[in-house]
């Protein structure tokens, strides 16, 4: 299949070409949707909400659709949208801490700090040897100006042996100014 193919070797506009080829029908299927993502996230974030609302419009009852639609709303930085659609998806996964800690990395977006705090308490309780409630505390301690609990943040990922330039990318701070908010 030449669309999978040009999915794989990285050539998304290519990709896109061939999926457009595809009976409407074919175009529609969940899976092809899914790949179509795929291609559609490498070439800019339009593509990408293109196929969101594509993947809404042909499959509006989907499970999946809920976890999809947070990253098209964190885009478009609807961050209120977004959390409406985390907390479904935590609600319908029975918790999870993951989740939380991106819940709380949504709530500094949405500079409600005291819920974040919670949040990010709630994801290390769930599961303490988990680093994402970590690295969720140290990015909203940062966007909220509580530089001690960032000096704290900072301090229990070096422990761990989890803060190098690796786990870096994970941090909502450490990510391209463009989508980050003003520190």
């Amino acid at each position: 299949m030449k669309f999978q193919d040009f999915i794989n070797r990285e050539r998304p506009v290519e990709a896109l070409e061939e999926y457009q080829k595809f009976p409407e029908a074919v175009r529609r299927d969940k899976s092809m949707l899914i790949l179509r993502m795929r291609a559609a996230q490498m070439v800019s974030s339009e593509e990408y909400a293109a196929c969101i609302e594509d993947f809404r419009k042909y499959h509006p009852n989907d499970a999946a659709l809920d976890f999809l639609l947070v990253g098209h709303y964190s885009l478009r930085k609807e961050y209120a949208e977004a959390l409406k659609c985390l907390d479904r998806v935590n609600l319908n996964v029975g918790g999870d801490s993951m989740l939380l800690a991106q819940r709380a990395n949504l709530l500094a977006l949405l500079e409600k700090f005291d819920e974040a705090r919670k949040a990010i308490q709630d994801a290390i309780a769930a599961e303490p040897d988990v680093s994402d409630p970590y690295m969720a505390g140290l990015d909203v301690s940062v966007v909220a100006k509580e530089f001690d609990d960032t000096v704290k943040y900072l301090n229990i990922l070096e422990k761990r042996s989890e803060f190098n330039g690796r786990t870096c990318g994970k941090c909502l701070l450490f990510k391209s100014s463009s989508s980050r908010p003003n520190i």
